[in-house]
């Protein structure tokens, strides 16, 4: 239910209240219904986004979470694949890319060259890893969850956004397979912070515009999870280094655009906060 508050001037005893004046910003009634009425909703709430001085807040916003939606729901869906591939070869330990490479060439033998033969068998192994490393994934976010109010949000995201987006392009390069599966999934615990994103833009915008930021930023996360899946298996098969590099370099990058992110209780919705104390409605996020 909707509290409306109104700043009444001092009243003598002979007067009584017989209105009471609206914020002074509220918006042109419409007549519009049905579906025009849902769109002209929309372009009220999502417009003033794309405008500063919140444009910036939005493009960071749906960046950061585009970045980190592609690379840890993009490489997840192709982890058990690459954990089964891992667990399978036999030899001298070697680079993670060049097992998925030999794996693949041997595929290609079995099919006399003119068909793939897909192998489907997996490795106990790959079940009793992916138990472990769910565990260290909990323990992560009930970690994050303790330290958020002593370190902030912002420090969690530089920090964690940064190692995680190094330890993915140090994966590439590790020989041992225990060290190298070890950093893959610190590198996937980028998704820790799609949470602290959510909490970052509910700060970041006014009240009216939080529940629209949070929506555009999450969609355009959902876009890059199915990017991130698609160039992913791409990368894997023709150009399996080329994935560590550019999804690492993009969390990297999403950490040093958290560095523009305003201290607590500096960002742009303090400049808001005096037009909306003179007459406050709070609106249902």
């Amino acid at each position: 239910m909707n509290t409306v508050s109104v700043k009444l001037p001092i009243l003598s005893q002979n007067k009584k209240v017989k209105t009471l004046v609206s914020e002074a910003h509220t918006t042109k009634s419409n007549d519009s219904k049905g579906v025009a009425a849902i769109l002209t909703s929309m372009r009220e709430q999502t417009a003033p986004l794309f405008r500063l001085p919140l444009l910036p807040w939005t493009c960071l916003t749906c960046f950061v979470q585009f970045g980190i939606f592609a690379t840890t729901n993009g490489f997840y869906i192709w982890f058990p694949t690459i954990l089964n591939s891992l667990a399978n070869h036999k030899g001298v330990e070697t680079r993670i890319c060049a097992v998925l490479d030999a794996s693949h060439t041997d595929s290609a033998n079995a099919g006399n060259g003119t068909q793939i033969l897909c192998d489907d068998t997996m490795n106990t192994a790959t079940f009793e890893m992916s138990i472990y490393i769910g565990l260290v994934f909990c323990s992560m976010y009930i970690l994050v969850g303790f330290l958020v109010d002593f370190l902030g949000k912002k420090l969690i995201l530089v920090v964690l956004l940064a190692s995680t987006g190094l330890c993915g392009i140090a994966a590439h390069h590790a020989v041992n397979q225990q060290l190298a599966v070890a950093l893959f999934a610190i590198f996937q615990m980028c998704g820790a912070c799609i949470g602290l994103m959510n909490a970052v833009t509910v700060e970041l915008f006014p009240t009216k515009y939080r529940a629209m930021a949070v929506c555009l930023s999450m969609m355009m996360g959902r876009v890059g999870s199915m990017a991130g899946s698609k160039l992913i298996g791409l990368f894997l098969t023709i150009n399996c280094g080329a994935s560590f590099y550019l999804f690492g370099s993009i969390v990297i990058v999403c950490s040093i655009c958290c560095l523009t992110l305003p201290r607590r209780n500096s960002g742009p919705i303090e400049k808001h906060k005096s037009d909306a104390t003179q007459y406050q409605t709070h609106e249902p996020a």
